[in-house]
């Protein structure tokens, strides 16, 4: 019996067409060495992947940039807060020392310096304080400044009376700048030498004295010592030519135009202290700095 054929191919054997070839049956490929997980590696992958994630839930977690931020932020609007405070509203904080003054006191210095208490040194400008004490005729010199942590310092130098000068209706006190302290209808209340010979016009408090033959009596006894200062009296500048200190013992020193008015004052009162060791009776003394010399009662 021959090899069934189907009719198809009998079709094709009649019209002498090729034979329909049959198409490759592909079977799948096994997996390959590197494709193929056993079962043993998978689990152990998934072990460790479960392991991670439990370590990572326990692991504390770290604040982000956006919590730090905030934290900063908050921190700054503390601080910026509470620096206003002390800046703006009353409180406490520091204090104020008065130092080098007999006539100044704390609360004149608050006063003066329109200081409102408590005393809040951040709101205090130091040069606005300096400033306005300086009007205080009391006040020869004032340095004020800040002293760690919270602390003002307010030095200053009274003013001292040095002389007197008449004026029309009174008296007027001068320290060694000439400058008027104080005025006084009447010199009984007062120990501090006199300068005469010249009447000045209307004496305010706190005017500033140019005439050059007073300012040269105030130099005379400025440029003295303490001791020196207890021994003279008067100095009269009537005449420009003649200056003329007197003691409280009335003795006479010529001074001449008082061109050296600073060293005559020291040679003054060295000669004065010399004639009362001494016991001089004694007419004069002609205080010139080149040739001093002392003039004997007859």
């Amino acid at each position: 019996m021959g090899e069934f054929k189907s009719f198809d191919e009998f079709q094709r054997e009649l019209h002498g067409l090729p034979k329909k070839e049959e198409p490759a049956v592909r079977f799948p490929e096994e997996p390959s060495e590197s494709e193929y997980q056993p079962e043993s590696e998978y689990e152990e992958h998934k072990t460790k992947h479960h392991r991670r994630r439990r370590e990572s839930r326990l692991r504390p977690s770290r604040p982000s940039g956006l919590s730090w931020k905030k934290l900063f932020h908050g921190t700054v609007g503390v601080l910026i807060i509470v620096v206003l405070v002390f800046l703006f509203c009353p409180v406490p904080l520091g204090d104020i020392t008065v130092q080098g003054s007999n006539a100044v006191t704390k609360n004149d210095v608050l006063f003066e310096g329109q200081i409102k208490q408590p005393v809040n040194v951040l709101q205090i400008s130091t040069g606005k304080l300096e400033e306005r004490l300086t009007q205080d005729i009391r006040i020869s010199s004032v340095k004020v400044w800040r002293e760690f942590p919270f602390d003002i310092k307010v030095a200053i130098n009274d003013r001292v009376p040095c002389a007197v000068v008449q004026g029309d209706y009174d008296y007027a006190v001068l320290d060694k700048d000439g400058v008027v302290m104080k005025t006084e209808t009447s010199l009984k209340d007062t120990d501090l030498p006199i300068i005469t010979g010249k009447k000045l016009g209307n004496i305010l408090l706190g005017d500033r004295i140019t005439d050059p033959s007073v300012l040269k009596g105030i130099k005379f006894f400025s440029s003295l010592s303490p001791a020196g200062f207890r021994l003279f009296s008067e100095i009269n500048v009537g005449q420009a030519n003649n200056l003329i200190a007197y003691t409280r013992d009335g003795l006479a020193l010529r001074l001449g135009t008082g061109k050296d008015i600073v060293k005559q004052a020291k040679l003054s009162q060295n000669m004065v202290g010399d004639v009362k060791a001494r016991n001089l009776a004694v007419e004069y003394i002609d205080v010139n700095p080149s040739a001093p010399f002392i003039k004997l009662k007859k």
